[in-house]
């Protein structure tokens, strides 16, 4: 009994150390390569937006949801969704590839690429509207 006792200890304190590993991992991942200057300014932005909307409220609580709102809660929050759809080796690996030249050139690019990105979205659904509109409206009849 105390031989079973002592076999499941080990694998629950394994999957333990294993998950612990792997949040690790997922926010040393999250560390290089989130935009924490973006990530802080949204948050401000945000608080700012709803602070001119209700100006009731004091401005120490807004600071007070200011201090809350942290690069750690962000985290926390995308955690979940990393260990949801990433191994753990596939995690170190996408740490090594982030800190490797390319990797971090990646890192530095991203943002203008995802502006230009934004930019050619827009012209495609614009494009691609005026194809359907042509295409269902109603040709006029001849005489």
């Amino acid at each position: 009994m105390n031989k079973a006792l002592c076999i499941t200890w080990l694998l629950c304190s394994a999957g333990l150390v294993h998950a612990d590993t792997t949040d690790k991992d997922i926010r040393n991942l999250l560390e290089i390569t989130t935009d924490k200057v973006a990530i802080k300014q949204m948050a401000v932005n945000m608080i700012g937006y709803y602070q001119k909307n209700h100006p009731e409220v004091p401005s120490i609580t807004w600071s007070k949801i200011l201090e809350e709102t942290t690069l750690q809660s962000y985290f926390d929050a995308l955690v979940p969704v990393y260990e949801n759809n990433f191994t753990h080796d596939e995690i170190k690996s996408l740490i090594a590839f982030y800190k490797s030249p390319l990797g971090q050139k990646f890192i530095q690019k991203q943002p203008i690429v995802s502006k230009e990105t934004m930019g050619c979205m827009r012209k495609w659904m614009g494009d691609t509207k005026d194809r359907i509109l042509k295409n269902i409206s109603p040709t006029p009849s001849g005489p």
